[in-house]
């Protein structure tokens, strides 16, 4: 939840087994509207996050910072980020790590950088082949001029990108496929059961395998650590149990 307490970390760490949670810095529905506002909210997210570091240091649970809402990034319903290309809000991202790195270098419960929730670069600028590639090197760059040891995490398409050229990235997908399944109620009616007949297509535990495709090629043939940031399915689902345990 929003409001975390040592109980709730505690309840994390030692009934559920959790040991690393991934931090979202969330804009939500504060006022990120110009530079000064958008440090402002950076300065406040990182101040929660140090106050709950001790119960997270007693409980030996890691944190993935996770930058959830980027400087001058669109946002969807689902938190997605459609990318910004103008340089003002390209410095003020790299300026955004540089200061996150700088505060958290050699910290020990650090598991990772998580440079940007689901970037989106698709058909908004011209003459960059793969914009995300090029925005997350630059950031890698800065990141590593302070930190050299924290490792990076990204959130590539697979299918379009190659590794980065560092020696501690992670590569991390988002899974929640099939969506109409997963997100049954929120999208579309509450219709399906797992393992069954989706849309047409039969999902079991092989059918998962067929669709992380991309990305197990993606890790064999580049011999890189796979982070599975995201995945889950709603909980009136029938078969959800088997779903996630698949």
């Amino acid at each position: 939840g929003y409001d975390l307490r040592e109980a709730d970390i505690r309840d994390f760490a030692l009934d559920f087994g959790g040991n690393l949670l991934r931090w979202q810095l969330l804009r939500g529905k504060a006022d990120t509207s110009t530079p000064e506002l958008y440090r402002a909210w950076l300065d406040a997210e990182l101040d929660k996050l140090d106050a709950v570091m001790p119960a997270l240091k007693k409980y030996g649970v890691k944190v993935a910072i996770d930058l959830h809402g980027g400087p001058g990034t669109n946002q969807d319903r689902f938190l997605t980020n459609q990318l910004s290309w103008d340089v003002p809000n390209q410095n003020l991202f790299v300026e955004t790590w540089e200061k996150i790195a700088r505060r958290y270098k050699g910290n020990p419960m650090i598991y990772g950088y998580d440079l940007l929730n689901e970037p989106v670069a698709e058909n908004y600028v011209r003459g960059v082949e793969n914009p995300w590639l090029a925005i997350s090197e630059r950031l890698v760059r800065v990141i590593r001029e302070v930190d050299p040891d924290t490792p990076i995490i990204t959130e590539p398409d697979f299918a379009n990108t190659r590794p980065l050229a560092d020696r501690n990235v992670i590569y991390s997908p988002h899974f929640y496929s099939p969506h109409a399944y997963t997100h049954q109620g929120v999208l579309g009616q509450v219709r399906w059961s797992y393992p069954g007949v989706i849309d047409g297509v039969y999902w079991d535990k092989e059918q998962l395998r067929v669709s992380m495709k991309e990305v197990i090629e993606f890790q064999k043939k580049h011999g890189v650590p796979i982070f599975v940031g995201e995945f889950s399915v709603i909980n009136w689902a029938k078969g959800g149990d088997r779903y996630l345990a698949d």
